[in-house]
């Protein structure tokens, strides 16, 4: 199967190699109605991106039954929160006949780390799993027993913004913004 790498947004800058490693790695795989493509604790080992088809963030409480957090649609990749983060956070089944572009964990983070127009788009674009990790996580620790997952999800995914802090940089606190530490990737 051939498609145009340079048509997902993520790609359209990387340069020339990157876009054959990108070619030369990638495998196209098809997912039934219903079957896992991730599960919540597993770090992935490699990242899809959707090219046709629907799948499903669930959050699987033992109490409670499975509830769909968000529909991921065409053009949605997924794993990469996982794997960007260092921690897995997304349980995803396919809910329609699912196909999808996946590249092995290691290209994905040599073009992080080789690519400056991936890294940058990665480091702003916020992963739909992501607002959800974050809302698990104050679910899972609020004393509110009236918690609304999936309304807490929304209202992070529309008011979140994403900032990377590499080498010493602190957050600022001027714009009396919360603050929420989101990755496993702190030293």
């Amino acid at each position: 199967m051939k498609i145009n790498i340079r048509s997902i947004p993520a790609f359209e800058r990387i340069s020339a190699n990157g876009i054959n490693s990108i070619e030369s790695n990638a495998e196209y795989i098809k997912y039934q109605m219903g079957q896992p493509i991730y599960q919540e604790k597993i770090l992935p080992s490699k990242v899809l991106f959707i090219l046709s088809g629907t799948a499903r963030l669930i959050h699987a409480d033992t109490s409670e039954p499975w509830t769909t957090i968000k529909t991921l649609r065409s053009h949605s990749f997924l794993g990469l929160s996982s794997l960007i983060c260092a921690h897995p956070c997304e349980k995803v089944y396919a809910s329609s006949e699912l196909l999808a572009m996946s590249l092995p964990d290691t290209l994905i983070i040599d073009l992080y780390q080789t690519e400056e127009s991936f890294k940058h788009w990665c480091n702003k674009n916020i992963q739909e799993a992501e607002p959800y990790a974050i809302a698990n996580h104050l679910y899972i620790t609020s004393s509110r027993s009236n918690f609304d997952l999936k309304e807490c999800t929304e209202k992070l995914t529309n008011n979140i913004s994403l900032k990377v802090l590499n080498g010493g940089e602190t957050l600022d606190d001027e714009n009396e913004k919360l603050n929420i530490v989101g990755s496993g990737n702190i030293v």
